[in-house]
């Protein structure tokens, strides 16, 4: 009778051992997943935050060739204003040497005139304030922060490049990934608990197997919730 019951005491030992060994090695594919997962995700934080740098560059270059043109625009402006200034000065002159019997060097002043008419004329192509009166304010400089905004309106996808997206997303990504490692310390400490229980033979292995079981749900439960969270939350933009 004695023998009997050590026969099945033994046979139940036996059972659970391998029970034991089959919940370490699926703890041991589970932690594989996770820390694939987390690999995962770490190469999707490092592509949005390439893509963050990506988009900075070129939003400033964008907004360095929309000044350096908006600058040349300012300077053929201003030798437009100077142009007609000078053009108005010789018309005057003109007048006024004809008026004292200077036809001859009046006719010269009207000549230049027109040849500095033609230029000046030439110069309007290159940029609206030469001609558009709304560009000139009240003090007589001239609108810059207008003229900036709408070279910058006529090319929106560049204008609209917004790399803080894409370094939020990073972010998210990087955090997500080190919580996913971090759960990986949880299933550790599951493994270490039911191979103390395997190798345990007294009443205390059940205590290790407990204390390995509630170990792992904990986790599963953190890894589960780390999912789910950043899905809705990248859902919710």
């Amino acid at each position: 009778m004695s023998q009997q019951g050590d026969t099945e005491r033994q046979g139940e030992g036996d059972r659970l051992e391998v029970s034991i060994a089959i919940a370490i090695a699926l703890i041991t594919v589970i932690g594989a997943i996770v820390a694939w997962r987390a690999s995962m995700v770490e190469g999707n934080a490092s592509e949005s935050s390439h893509q963050g740098l990506i988009e900075t560059i070129k939003r400033e270059a964008a907004a360095a060739t929309d000044l350096r043109y908006l600058y040349q625009e300012a300077e053929y402006t201003l030798q437009y204003i100077v142009a007609q200034a000078h053009i108005r000065a010789l018309q005057t002159q003109a007048e006024a040497v004809r008026a004292q019997g200077g036809e001859d060097e009046a006719t010269a002043m009207e000549t230049q005139a027109v040849w500095e008419s033609e230029t000046a004329k030439a110069l309007e192509e290159f940029s609206p304030m030469t001609t558009e009166q709304g560009y000139q304010k009240a003090d007589g400089s001239l609108d810059l922060d207008r003229r900036l905004e709408e070279i910058r309106s006529e090319n929106q996808d560049l204008a609209s490049l917004d790399p803080s997206t894409a370094f939020r997303e990073a972010d998210r990504a990087y955090l997500e990934s080190e919580l996913l490692v971090g759960s990986i310390i949880g299933l550790t400490a599951s493994v270490f608990f039911l191979s103390m229980a395997e190798v345990i033979q007294r009443r205390l292995r059940y205590l290790f197997i407990i204390m390995g079981a509630g170990v792992f749900a904990l986790t599963m439960l953190s890894i589960l919730g780390i999912e789910a969270y950043f899905i809705i939350s990248g859902l919710g933009g």
